[in-house]
């Protein structure tokens, strides 16, 4: 399976019209299954709302509902608030700072 989490809409719109996701019932944020896509993979697309907790209380109910396995993978895509990425750029990401907290 992969999950795929973004803050803002704008930010899933790619996923969102090229699969064929339905919603899924959640009380954090906005959860979207794709069953299978012509790889046969499954996606789950979490739509967060922008912010540390909004991320943290969507993602949680997303892994419970679908709990992941050794082999699944999770993609985060949008700006994550980092001003200095360039927009469009691609970014493997190795260490997370977190200010908040």
């Amino acid at each position: 399976m992969l999950y795929v989490v973004t803050a803002i809409k704008a930010e899933a719109e790619p996923f969102l019209s090229r699969y064929a996701f339905h919603p899924v019932a959640a009380r954090y944020g906005r959860i979207f299954l794709c069953e299978q896509t012509e790889s046969d993979t499954s996606l789950v697309l979490v739509l967060t709302g922008p912010g540390l907790h909004a991320a943290v209380s969507a993602l949680t109910e997303a892994l419970t509902l679908y709990p992941p396995k050794a082999q699944d993978l999770l993609l985060n895509i949008g700006i994550c608030g980092a001003p200095a990425c360039q927009f469009g750029g691609a970014y493997r990401i190795h260490k997370i700072t977190d200010f908040a907290t």
